[in-house]
């Protein structure tokens, strides 16, 4: 058996592999728009990258093949109010390791679309068809799931970092006059990215201005620590992988997350109390130390401002597409849904359109959708009622038939 130190230098030196490939990725990428630039005011832009990668291990190789899939960048999330005309048509969190996940699922679709042609002769590398329905498929044996970001993620796994990097200490409080608040379906208190960051170990809302139009979207600390139970397929490609898929590794830059808000985070308030729980897939943070990314969060004070934009690019087939506001780059229209042109190919409605020939489904409504998997739904309830104080966002509702 191994000791820890070696075990812990072995995910040290994978960590860093996975930066490399994915940061070089980004880097050669030559697109007219999409990365951060230089304003015309002589302002720079940053952005947060992330990269989902699969780790495909092989008995006559000690190291695995790391084979890139996605890579997002983003840091915006649209209003909770905006769901009131989206139907399906946006996508509401653009945060970056979000996306990336989100344009994960994408490649899976396709992967089974090339899987299912009748007579194919296509071979995916990470997936294939299940042995007991042939309608539905499953992630390789060898296949493990890395997700690397190049921030913590927004909310609890990061709050102690956060606060110590800030120059005004002083936290933000809860906003009591109910005409600067978003109107809630809820009683529960919200509470918002960085305020009350003196409070530990609860679930937050994406960050934002403090006094910007409130999101219902949860920080990525509190999506992705749900995924250790629901995993990281999505309420369409869940349908065709029963079995579930997981994330084994989140990779984050040594230097920028603390191990206790890590573990607060994804083990004391969750794992920990879900002991037992046989569908519970508990996730490995590694961190890696060498990085070429050009574009990080900068310091306290920097006059340097977020990108408006997210990339997302789909690195087998060479995709990409350009966001801003949740629509294609140049189709945002104020207060009304896209145009079906302008839409995303990970908006919910994209995803459908993508999976419809592999479903076996006769619903009215993607709400009606969701609730198929069963299974699903219980444990995302489950997850939620762990995490406590989960308040959801409004529907985004769209006709199927």
């Amino acid at each position: 058996m191994q000791n820890e130190d070696n075990y812990g230098m072995e995910h040290s030196l994978l960590a860093d592999r996975i930066s490399r490939v994915v940061v070089d990725k980004f880097n050669r990428l030559n697109i007219k728009s999409g990365k951060p630039t230089v304003r015309s005011n002589g302002v720079q832009e940053w952005t947060v990258l992330a990269g989902l990668v699969a780790l495909i291990c092989t008995n006559d190789k000690q190291e695995p093949e790391i084979y890139p899939i996605t890579l997002a960048t983003g840091v915006k999330a649209l209003p909770n109010r905006v769901r009131e005309f989206s139907e399906g048509s946006m996508v509401h969190d653009l945060h970056a390791e979000i996306l990336a996940i989100r344009l994960f699922n994408w490649f899976l679709l396709d992967e089974c679309a090339k899987v299912s042609e009748k007579d194919a002769e296509y071979v995916s590398k990470i997936i294939e068809r299940s042995q007991n329905n042939r309608s539905q498929f499953k992630l390789k044996d060898n296949i493990e799931l890395a997700l690397l970001v190049t921030e913590p993620p927004c909310g609890d796994a990061s709050i102690s970092y956060l606060t110590e990097t800030l120059d005004d200490k002083e936290p933000w409080k809860e906003e009591t006059n109910s005409s600067k608040r978003q109107k809630l379906n809820s009683d529960v208190a919200v509470t918002r990215g960085r305020t009350n960051f003196d409070k530990l170990g609860i679930v937050r809302t994406k960050p934002g201005r403090s006094d910007s139009v409130i999101t219902l979207s949860k920080s990525c600390s509190d999506k992705l620590c749900l995924k250790q139970l629901i995993g990281i397929t999505n309420a369409i490609t869940s349908l065709l992988f029963p079995g579930g898929i997981y994330l084994n590794y989140l990779v984050l830059p040594k230097n920028k997350f603390k191990e206790e808000d890590i573990n607060r985070c994804f083990n004391h308030r969750f794992t920990h109390k879900l002991e037992g729980e046989k569908d519970i897939y508990p996730l490995k943070v590694i961190g890696y130390s060498k990085d070429e990314y050009p574009f990080h969060k900068p310091k306290q004070n920097s006059p340097d401002v977020p990108s408006q934009l997210s990339l997302l690019h789909i690195i087998p087939s060479k995709y990409i597409q350009i966001l801003n506001n949740g629509v294609k780059n140049g189709a945002f229209v104020k207060n009304k849904r896209p145009k079906t042109q302008g839409e995303s190919i990970v908006c919910n409605r994209q995803v459908y359109k993508k999976a419809q020939p592999l479903l076996d489904q006769d619903v009215a409504t993607y709400t009606n959708l969701k609730k198929v998997n069963t299974r699903r739904q219980e444990l995302k309830i489950k997850g939620r009622e762990t995490l406590t104080n989960w308040v959801s966002t409004d529907e985004d509702d769209f006709d199927l038939l």
